[in-house]
């Protein structure tokens, strides 16, 4: 476990969580300006706010893993950029074992606006990887993790 690492690649947009919180707060400090009392807080885990690095930092503690953990960036190729770095761990020998893969659960609001004026969003509502007819994408969420390990250490 102490060779094993964490590789997670992500879009990193605000969750739906973050926005809720957002809005809270807006809210409150628009009623404060406007001279009235402000609602009580909305509960709200102060962990969410860590989008960016914290998923694969708990995944890494959660598994007892000591290799590092850390996300990326690579907008709609960042999984498969966590693939090819978990890779280049392995080969540089630098790590036994790699937990790579992708996740994404942006807040939908933010997706839809940012990729529509982009004009990335599938006119079609079909979405065709790799294929000639591939008109844009589709918004989702997921998840996919694979364990990465030398032919010789996986075999053994």
């Amino acid at each position: 476990r102490s060779r094993c690492g964490v590789i997670l690649g992500q879009i990193v947009l605000p969750s739906e969580s973050l926005s809720n919180w957002s809005d809270d707060l807006l809210a409150r400090a628009t009623q404060a300006a406007w001279g009235e009392t402000p609602s009580a807080a909305a509960d709200f885990n102060p962990l969410n706010r860590y989008v960016a690095g914290l998923p694969a930092g708990l995944l890494a503690a959660s598994l007892d893993l000591g290799g590092g953990a850390r996300c990326l960036d690579a907008a709609c190729a960042s999984s498969l950029y966590a693939v090819k770095l978990g890779v280049d761990e392995l080969l540089e020998g630098r790590r036994d074992a790699m937990l790579v893969g992708g996740l994404s659960r942006p807040d939908s609001l933010y997706t839809q606006m940012g990729f529509s004026h982009l004009h990335a969003l599938s006119p079609s509502g079909r979405c065709r990887p790799f294929d000639r007819n591939a008109d844009g994408l589709l918004v989702g969420e997921g998840a996919g993790m694979v364990m990465l390990k030398r032919l010789d250490d996986a075999s053994r």
